[in-house]
């Protein structure tokens, strides 16, 4: 499989669901640093 990040509706729509998850869960700092892709020091 690819790497590439495209998705179809259905795996959008499972990320989408998951990212809102992920919204409610975390700090807004802490989503800025899972956005970014980096870790906390």
């Amino acid at each position: 499989m690819s790497c590439a990040p495209t998705r179809t509706g259905a795996d959008a729509a499972v990320v989408d669901a998951a990212i809102l998850a992920i919204e409610h869960a975390l700090s807004p700092e802490q989503m800025d640093r899972v956005l970014a892709g980096t870790s906390p020091r």
